[in-house]
């Protein structure tokens, strides 16, 4: 998968550092906005990767981490992909509590083939974690 321009992404958020630091920041925000559906997504890295015989705390532990990888990884790729004006209205979107099925109609309507980018992310995610496993 082709990675976006990364240059566009020098907006600041709250004056603190851009947007990379806000994802780490307001990650429950970000969560809501940009993929509705995580439940799917555990469920496939759980089946995936065989993590139903682990214990059920060690299992949790490893979706809230895989989870957030994925999901700043993809915020990344999206971002990257909105000029500058587009940025700045989905931050405007986010600070006024935009609900997520507006936030993810803008994302739509500003990025071409923006189901196939989540895919690619998750897929890419994945054949990552089976080159580290192996």
């Amino acid at each position: 998968m082709k990675m976006c321009n990364r240059k566009k992404m020098k907006s600041s958020v709250n004056g603190r550092g851009g947007w990379l630091i806000w994802v780490w920041e307001k990650p429950n925000k970000f969560r809501k906005s940009i993929m509705a559906d995580q439940n799917n997504l555990q469920k496939s890295l759980m089946e995936e990767f065989g993590l139903d015989n682990l214990p059920q705390d060690q299992q949790e532990q490893l979706m809230i981490k895989m989870t957030e990888v994925i999901l700043k990884k993809m915020f990344l790729e999206i971002m990257g992909r909105l000029s500058e004006g587009d940025q700045e209205a989905y931050e405007q979107m986010i600070n006024m509590q935009a609900s997520p099925a507006n936030v993810e109609r803008f994302l739509r309507s500003k990025i071409e083939n923006y189901d196939k980018i989540q895919e690619e992310v998750i897929s890419d995610f994945k054949e990552e974690m089976k080159k580290i496993s192996a």
